[in-house]
């Protein structure tokens, strides 16, 4: 037989971590700890494994504080839960990885897995490195976006109308201000004698001067007639200049907010890898990283598969045989247990339907009894309905005289009515209804928890009923009342509680 055990290391016990990372690399503590040689293996096994799910806890933090704007503190907790997701998924794969044949087959779907799960660790954390370039990127496009909505608002027609009227309006007024300015300027000059191609240069003020005063007052007088025009027009096209501003700002700031919205997970995405193929160094720097993450993810497993068969391994081999064997046998001992109860079953059937067909039940048990009889019920019910359909029996209706108002004594909750036939009224005697006085005693039985029989009969005057000789409706009073009084028994044996009638 082959020892597993390959060195007594009995005086060797394993530290509280080392148990920690033997149970994080999916091991059986039991059978490692009787594995010297391969404590140091699932060691490091465990090791890499919690080393992953602390990356995957710090990519979840830069996930979340990216992608929602989540303060740290915050974030963290949704990294904590995403680190030990990533821990959970690989403490299952290794657990449940075995060798044997078949194990390359086992081996690609938990590459693939562990490769899905290397890119999601991968992702946040290159994208937390290129948080500069994503969000200066996110500022331009976001800006040539606003700049465009400006430039395209219907409104911005509506605007260069109103500017060019104010733009008109303020021109006039120039105009006229300036040419009020010039006329002063040649009367002032025409009198102070200054010789120029429109004055005379004589000083004084003579004909020349009054003809430039006189122009100098109607400009004056014209500016002052459209000052007060040309001021309000200004005014109100200023407030509607102003209005339509800020209709485009409103389009402007709506834009804005709807780019700041769509900044999410994928756009960032979308953005960083837009600037990776822009730059070769980055594009390389990406790559390392994401093959990194991935051989680190996949150690734990490529080294169980690479590996040779250990001592460890062996002894688990020969524990899931022995778990097969045992399987096997409890399957063999419920197919057997199936088999005696199929044969019990049949049995069992043969000797109620045989009691049914002979209708001799003295040879059955109280319970086989029991479901005989109930079988023989439904069968005459079943045959009754049958042939009333197929050959049209139908129950005539018995014309039924005036009910007779029945109460247990004692036990007011026990009452309720028996209708006589109409041609039996005068001659039918209490014994003839035993049924019905059996159905009251059932009743009382339940209420009072013991089992009863009627010990007396009276009318509602109090007089004894005579149960077989003298009719019942002769003996009872104009309303009709008979009063039932019953007596305990005693408790019942087995074979009298499992009777379905009570003796009267």
């Amino acid at each position: 037989m082959t020892n597993f055990n390959m060195q007594n290391h009995s005086n060797i016990e394993p530290t509280r971590v080392q148990r920690f990372l033997w149970w994080c690399a999916g091991a059986n503590i039991r059978a490692l700890s009787q594995c010297r040689d391969d404590w140091h293996k699932f060691t490091a096994v465990g090791f890499f494994v919690c080393l992953v799910a602390c990356m995957a806890t710090v990519s979840g933090t830069f996930f979340f504080v990216e992608t929602f704007s989540l303060p740290v503190y915050k974030a963290l907790v949704g990294g904590l839960f995403w680190g030990t997701l990533i821990f959970a998924v690989d403490k299952i794969i290794l657990t449940f990885y075995h060798k044997g044949a078949g194990e390359w087959k086992r081996l690609i779907p938990r590459l693939c897995l562990s490769l899905l799960i290397s890119i999601a660790i991968n992702e946040p954390l290159f994208m937390y490195t290129m948080h500069g370039d994503i969000e200066r990127e996110i500022f331009n496009q976001t800006t040539v976006a606003v700049n465009d909505t400006r430039s395209k608002s219907g409104t911005q027609e509506k605007r260069g109308r109103i500017q060019g009227e104010i733009d008109e309006s303020n021109t006039r007024l120039r105009q006229l201000e300036k040419a009020v300015d010039d006329a002063e300027g040649e009367m002032n000059t025409e009198r102070g004698g200054v010789k120029t191609d429109r004055t005379t240069g004589r000083v004084g003020e003579g004909s020349i001067y009054s003809i430039k005063k006189r122009i100098y007052e109607d400009a004056k007088n014209k500016l002052d007639v459209e000052r007060g025009e040309l001021e309000s027009r200004i005014s109100t096209k200023t407030q509607e200049l102003k209005a339509a501003e800020d209709i485009i700002s409103t389009e402007a700031s709506r834009r804005d907010a709807s780019e700041s919205g769509a900044n999410g997970f994928w756009r960032r995405h979308e953005i960083m890898f837009s600037l990776l193929l822009q730059s070769p160094i980055k594009l390389i720097a990406y790559l390392f990283l994401a093959l990194l993450l991935i051989v680190l993810e996949n150690i734990p497993v490529l080294q169980k598969f690479f590996a040779e068969d250990s001592a460890y391994d062996k002894l688990i081999a020969r524990k899931k045989n022995l778990a097969d064997d045992r399987a096997k046998a409890l399957v063999g001992l419920e197919k057997q247990f199936e088999v005696e109860l199929t044969k019990v079953d049949s049995e069992l059937v043969r000797r109620i339907i045989a009691a049914v067909l002979s209708g001799n039940f003295d040879g059955l048990n109280l319970l086989e009894k029991e479901l005989a009889v109930k079988l023989h019920a439904e069968s005459v019910g079943r045959l009754t309905k049958t042939l009333i359909s197929e050959f049209g029996l139908v129950e005539k209706a018995v014309p039924l005289g005036t009910p007779i108002y029945v109460q247990a004594v004692g036990f007011p909750q026990v009452s309720g009515q028996m209708s006589i036939p109409k041609d039996l009224e005068y001659s039918l005697t209490l014994d003839g209804l035993d049924s019905e006085v059996t159905s009251f005693a059932a009743e009382v039985s339940k209420d009072c928890g013991n089992s009863v029989e009627l010990c007396q009969a009276t009318n509602s005057d109090g007089d004894d009923i005579d149960r077989n000789f003298l009719p019942l409706v002769k003996q009872l009073r104009p309303d009709r009342r008979l009063l039932l009084h019953f007596e305990r028994v005693g408790e019942e044996t087995d074979t009298a509680a499992s009777t379905t009638s009570t003796r009267i």
